[in-house]
C-alpha cells in the first residue's frame, strides 16, 4: 500500500456525501457515525476498492484541531479501511468527543467499522 491516499479512493464532492446520508446505512462508534452503501455502477466498474469520504464539522473548533483530526481520519482509512476489498463508499462523520480522543482510540473505532464493513 503506498503511503499515500490516492484521489481516486477518496470522495470530495458534497454530491456524493449527501447521497451517502440519505441512503447509506448507518454504522455508529464512540467517534464516528458511519454511512455506507455500494459504488455507483459506472465507478464500480473503474475503481475495485472502498472509496471514502469524511466530514468534520466545526463544532466550535479551531482550523488546527480540525485539520488535525482529518489527517488522523485519513491515515486511519488508509491503513484499515482502503485494504477491504469491496466496492463500497463509505462516509466518515467525526462527532464531537473525537476532538479529543487519542490515535489510538480513534484507531479502535476505525477498527471496529472495518470489520463491520467486511462482513
Amino acid at each position: 500500500m503506498p503511503a499515500s491516499f490516492p484521489r481516486e479512493l477518496r470522495i470530495t464532492r458534497g454530491a456524493e456525501l449527501r447521497r451517502l446520508g440519505d441512503e447509506g446505512k448507518r454504522i455508529r462508534t464512540k467517534f464516528l457515525d458511519v454511512r455506507y452503501s455500494p459504488s455507483p455502477p459506472l465507478l464500480a466498474e473503474v475503481i475495485e476498492r472502498v472509496r471514502i469520504g469524511f466530514i468534520v464539522p466545526k463544532l466550535g473548533h479551531s482550523a488546527v484541531e480540525r485539520n488535525r483530526l482529518k489527517r488522523r481520519l485519513r491515515e486511519l482509512a488508509r491503513t484499515q479501511l482502503s485494504t477491504i476489498p469491496a466496492r463500497i463508499d463509505v462516509r466518515l462523520r467525526a462527532k464531537t468527543a473525537a476532538y479529543t480522543a487519542s490515535f489510538a482510540e480513534l484507531s479502535v473505532d476505525v477498527r471496529t467499522v472495518s470489520e463491520a464493513l467486511a462482513r
